[in-house]
């Protein structure tokens, strides 16, 4: 009779899990686990503890591949659509980590600190920080942007 408790105790307690998928909030989840936890205590104490570790193991088991097949669940639950983000942020509709710098190829600027290769340069009153292409240029040398990748500026010196 114990081992009927111990089974419905422990069915239940996947069910509960499984109903979490569907209901989200904790409480079902909750409750299925400490069904599942009671129903190994059952076991272990009417078995007297000769079976401990297949007791575990077994509930374990079951309860990480309810709570696997739970959470496939809820993907495809109406439930998902208030968890997930379904919209899409592109660059075309201006979401970019980076201001979109293209427009300061060619232009000309002044070296505000020594780039070696990297530092900062003086463009149109704006400092920006530039990476010079492959050789020092000292402070206040006169530079051309050759190139812009993201967020890095590309520089080389200018012929004065």
């Amino acid at each position: 009779m114990i081992i009927f408790w111990m089974a419905l105790l422990y069915f239940a307690g996947l069910v509960l899990i499984l109903a979490e998928a569907v209901l989200p909030g904790g409480i079902c989840g909750l409750a299925g686990f400490v069904l599942v936890c009671v129903s190994a205590g059952i076991g272990i104490y009417s078995f007297e503890g000769q079976y401990v570790f297949f007791i575990v193991l077994f509930e374990a088991l079951g309860a990480f591949a309810t709570v696997a097949v739970s959470m496939l669940l809820l993907t495809r639950t109406r439930a998902a659509r208030f968890l997930t983000l379904e919209t899409r942020q592109r660059p075309e509709d201006g979401y970019t980590n980076t201001p979109n710098e293209d427009a300061l190829v060619g232009q000309a600027g002044t070296v505000l600190t020594a780039l070696r290769p990297a530092g900062t340069i003086v463009l149109d009153g704006r400092r920006l920080d530039a990476v010079a292409q492959g050789t020092f240029i000292e402070k206040y040398a006169p530079v051309r942007v050759v190139a812009v990748h993201g967020n890095r500026i590309v520089v080389e010196r200018a012929d004065s």
